[in-house]
């Protein structure tokens, strides 16, 4: 699909939140709209969308496991749902943080846009509460 020239999308700000004059705040920057996305597919557990329960990946899978296996596992789940639910951006790289003190573990993906700007965007996942890990955006 070929958009004009002046096609200019706008999106929910992510996290949701209302502006200072009472609407619900939009962004029409493309990185952060992709970044969003990013986050969102990487943020959500199978089954926890209910009307939607095969969105999402297997993240929340390598809290349960040691880290050599956290590590060595979130590569093939980020690729796996860029691959399901991202297919017109190109993963370029993904780093695994070690799991430091307070159990926080970042993952910083870089990945082209369709229009081939290289972006990064760092997912942090804290800790876990309840038997879902709390997902915290780093800056």
């Amino acid at each position: 699909m070929i958009l004009p020239a002046t096609f200019t999308e706008t999106s929910l700000s992510f996290p949701f939140k209302v502006s200072a004059n009472g609407t619900i705040a939009t962004t029409v920057d493309h990185k952060n709209i992709w970044a969003n996305k990013v986050r969102s597919v990487l943020s959500t557990s199978f089954q926890e969308r209910v009307m939607f329960p095969q969105f999402g990946n297997e993240l929340t899978e390598v809290f349960w496991n040691t880290e050599t296996f956290a590590k060595s596992s979130v590569n093939a789940y980020v690729a796996r749902a860029f691959s399901n639910w991202l297919p017109t951006l190109r993963l370029n790289e993904v780093i695994v943080s070690d799991i430091d003190t307070t159990g926080q573990l970042t993952i910083s993906i870089s990945y082209f846009l369709p229009n081939d700007e290289q972006v990064e965007t760092s997912i942090g996942f804290v800790r876990i509460s309840g038997n879902l890990p709390i997902i915290q955006e780093t800056a």
